[in-house]
C-alpha cells in the first residue's frame, strides 16, 4: 500500500459490488387469521432498487 492510500475494509471487484444500502428489513415476522397461521415467522430484506412481491 502506498502512503496515500485509505484502507477501508471493504473489498470491491466485479464478483464482490460495493455494498448497497439497505432499504427496508422484515425479521420474523407472524400473521395468522383465528386459528390459521397464514405466515410463519418470515424474514427477508431488500436493497436498494430490488423489488419484492409477498405472495
Amino acid at each position: 500500500m502506498n502512503s496515500g492510500a485509505v484502507s477501508t475494509g471493504v473489498e470491491t471487484t466485479a464478483m464482490n459490488p460495493a455494498p448497497t444500502q439497505r432499504v427496508i428489513k422484515v425479521q420474523d415476522v407472524s400473521f395468522g387469521y383465528g386459528e390459521k397461521t397464514i405466515i410463519n415467522r418470515v424474514s427477508f430484506e431488500a436493497q436498494e432498487g430490488e423489488f419484492l412481491s409477498v405472495r
